[in-house]
């Protein structure tokens, strides 16, 4: 909504202090279960890092853009609509050559999200008609407008509303990519080649004009039941995600209810810095936006249309994360090399190094890797800032060390609005 403490990347502003509610809230939702971790788990400290994603990485490419969405699935709004997936990432060759990042961004929320649910979902409507009122606020950082009541508290570190700790909803738009194109892998038969053989999980139904589909079912953590609602046509991708207790009747009927009040304004403009809590130097790269989702942010040598290329040789990745202690930030990049190995990559080494950059702490992974027998740089800091922290990640796969050279300039140039 656009009233919310979102900051703007034209506008110098400082970030609100957290609340304790805010506290509570954050401490609850970024601890990340135990449930069902093996000790291998365990021992890399899931539950100190800020995201529940596990394995959303096992769908495999052949380019540094495809196997970024290691750490894309790393973002705190994706984490929290995201479950332990069963994705097998049984892909051939040819497969993976064209399994551009719109579908993998697709596939990784779908699949990793409405795993084995067994839901009747008749009572949830075929079709939902809204004009945009005076009482619809915008979701910042998407161009989608909603009535939600006003106990629901903006949660920007989580980009998230929310009314109690296992009440709250989220909405993420995605620039760049395409509901038509996405919607072949939203089929039943596409889940029945996933091996998800329930027919009761999916509602297709209409959003005014726009294709949606709807689903509904118990999350794998404890407790917990997630609805879920995606639509868009050629040139948008929109999910909202909704999450309450599994004997909330009520909280799921009022998530329902704001779900069928949602407005998409195509003719917005929409800043896709909107939420960018950010600045830096774009010209020593010379890269070009290329997509946005919610708080994160990919850079490409040609922009857009790279996300179609699945041979697009070189990007930068940069996600808002919460503010988090050195101890915790330490933890949290200790993990990620793991994350981006689960995506078939191989790196020369997982060292990480602490050093100062721009008066910030940082944790830094300066490697060579392999991918698909072809060699590659991953150059990736965690800068943990005074409010929030930036997740950099820089990807090539030719001209090495000039790129390497440009990603750390381009890191020193970062600076917290």
């Amino acid at each position: 909504m656009n009233n919310s403490p979102a900051l703007r990347i034209h506008t110098h502003c400082q970030v609100p202090q957290k609340s304790q509610r805010t506290d509570q809230i954050l401490s609850k939702s970024m601890a990340a279960p135990t449930h069902g971790q093996t000790a291998e788990d365990k021992a890399r400290k899931h539950n100190t890092v800020y995201t529940k994603w596990a394995g959303c990485a096992k769908i495999k490419g052949s380019s540094p853009l495809q196997h970024l969405i290691g750490l894309i699935s790393l973002k705190p709004a994706i984490a929290h609509i995201c479950i332990y997936p069963s994705v097998s990432g049984n892909f051939n060759k040819k497969q993976k050559q064209y399994f551009n990042m719109k579908n993998v961004l697709f596939l990784l929320l779908f699949f990793t999200t409405f795993y084995s649910f067994a839901q009747d979902l008749e009572e949830f409507t075929n079709q939902i008609t809204t004009t945009k009122t005076q009482k619809h606020k915008r979701i910042s950082g998407t161009k989608v407008f909603c009535i939600a009541p006003s106990n629901y508290e903006y949660v920007k570190e989580l980009a998230r509303y929310q009314r109690k700790d296992k009440l709250y909803f989220q909405v993420i738009e995605t620039s760049g990519s395409s509901f038509t194109e996405a919607k072949s892998n939203f089929t039943k038969e596409a889940l029945r080649a996933k091996g998800i053989t329930d027919d009761g999980i999916l509602k297709n139904l209409f959003l005014n004009e726009y294709n949606c589909v709807y689903t509904e079912g118990p999350s794998k953590y404890p407790g917990e039941t997630k609805l879920i609602m995606a639509f868009g046509d050629d040139d948008f991708l929109v999910f909202v995600a909704g999450v309450c207790k599994n004997s909330d009747d009520e909280g799921k009927k009022e998530l329902q209810e704001i779900f069928k009040t949602i407005y998409y304004d195509k003719s917005f403009n929409l800043n896709p810095l909107e939420l960018a809590n950010f600045e830096f130097d774009e010209s020593i790269t010379g890269f070009k936006h290329a997509m946005s989702m919610s708080n994160m942010i990919i850079y490409t040598e040609n922009g857009k249309s790279d996300l179609k290329n699945p041979n697009a040789g070189a990007l930068m990745n940069i996600a808002m994360m919460p503010q988090m202690s050195e101890m915790k930030a330490e933890q949290f990049a200790n993990d990620l090399p793991w994350r981006f190995e689960k995506g078939g990559a191989k790196l020369k080494n997982r060292d990480i190094q602490k050093e100062k950059i721009g008066g910030f702490t940082a944790f830094i992974l300066d490697t060579k890797t392999e991918i698909e027998s072809k060699e590659g740089i991953l150059y990736q800091v965690l800068l943990v800032g005074d409010k929030s922290s930036i997740l950099f990640a820089g990807t090539a796969d030719r001209d090495i060390e000039s790129f390497k050279a440009k990603f750390k300039k381009t890191v020193q140039s970062i600076r917290f609005k």
